[in-house]
């Protein structure tokens, strides 16, 4: 083990550990998914460690470093959704007496202790888990600049790298819009939990729906298994509203459909309170399709080569705001769909993706 015997080998063997299977829909699992089949396209060997996230046995962590030291990998990636287990077993990997101990790459997306939408013990209990993950850490990857920026101020002497999603995983995703269709519509992607504020995009919808004379229509597409009563709520606040002829609840669909929704919509809607980068609105722009954001700094970072396509909402109203304007103004409406268009070539490419993934690892080994 170590960087010269990956050097001689040409390939490292690597233990990536993550929540569930890497077939989820969700864009962190989509993240990991894709990298590591790009590292075993690259002659590597990956080892995938999926942990049962309902489960969180107290003893997940010991056993998932028994398994490790067992294996005996050139290096660890853990996503740091892992936090609670990967709190155990960094420590171990770094404690267990192999010299050079086994390298700990973290995957950072954002820290949960970041999600405003979680009660302040949940936060606490989050962050004391995340920092002494990250404290065991001998390098961490980002998947955006603004999560590098902000992870500065909870770690120090810490190789920080920054590896970006690709946005060209629907390779024949861009299509004509329907041309028969009368409404306009908005598309959501993503799962339907607190932290996508879905629920604010649906009334912001129903009010700004009121004040267009053009027809609306509202799909929402992604998992409503995560947070079942949240989701429940957005079922229920439909019904309330009137609107089921208008807001269609997709749930999780196969990627082809979900390819088909993104290039079909004449605008991405994501309202997030916070994002590590924003995969769905990149493969929107790929597509050709405008986004409406929020402006946090994952999406803004994320939608930067594409300002024309993008309009930022800064708050509640300002998303009703750009509902309506978007759906009343169809120079607008054009203008954006060329803009995507256009910024389309200068998006990041997965293949890109996995060089500079390989790289930082390789850097981790020693090699």
């Amino acid at each position: 083990m170590g960087g010269r015997e990956v050097a001689r080998r040409g390939e490292m063997h690597i233990a990536w550990v993550v929540y569930g299977s890497l077939e989820q829909k969700t864009g962190g699992t989509l993240y990991d998914a894709r990298i590591v089949r790009g590292l075993e396209e690259s002659g590597d060997v990956v080892h995938v460690h999926s942990l049962d996230p309902a489960a969180r046995a107290p003893n997940a962590g010991i056993k998932l470093a028994t398994e490790i030291l067992r294996d005996r990998p050139d290096v660890v990636v853990g996503d740091e959704l892992c936090f609670r287990e990967l709190a155990v077993t960094f420590p171990v990997l770094a404690r267990a007496g192999q010299e050079p101990p086994i390298p700990r790459v973290l995957l950072v997306h954002h820290l949960t202790a970041w999600e405003a939408e979680l009660s302040r013990n949940a936060r606490l209990r989050a962050r004391a888990a995340e920092r002494f993950t990250l404290r065991f850490s001998d390098a961490i990857v980002t998947t955006s600049e603004a999560t590098r920026h902000r992870l500065r101020g909870e770690v120090k002497n810490r190789t920080i790298d920054v590896v970006v999603p690709g946005a060209d995983r629907f390779v024949h995703a861009s299509m004509c819009r329907s041309s028969s269709r009368a409404a306009v519509r908005f598309v959501f992607v993503g799962a339907i939990v607190p932290r996508k504020r879905v629920l604010t995009l649906v009334h912001a919808f129903a009010t700004a729906s009121k004040r267009c004379a053009t027809p609306t229509e509202l799909v929402l597409v992604g998992s409503t298994t995560r947070e079942p009563i949240y989701a429940g709520t957005i079922e229920r606040t439909i019904a309330e509203l009137g609107l089921g002829d208008r807001i269609r609840l997709l749930g999780e669909r196969p990627d082809e459909d979900v390819a088909v929704a993104i290039a079909d919509a004449d605008v991405l809607v994501l309202p997030s309170s916070l994002e590590g980068w924003g995969i769905a609105a990149t493969e929107a722009i790929h597509a050709g399709t405008p986004v409406i954001a929020a402006r946090t700094a994952g999406l803004v970072e994320a939608l930067s080569s594409a300002e024309g396509a993008t309009l930022f909402a800064d708050g509640d109203r300002e998303l009703e705001d750009c509902l309506a304007r978007f759906a009343t103004d169809a120079e607008l409406r054009g203008s954006m769909a060329e803009c995507a268009r256009r910024a389309s070539a200068e998006l990041p490419r997965w293949s890109e993706s996995v060089v500079q993934f390989r790289r930082a690892l390789l850097a981790a080994c020693g090699s």
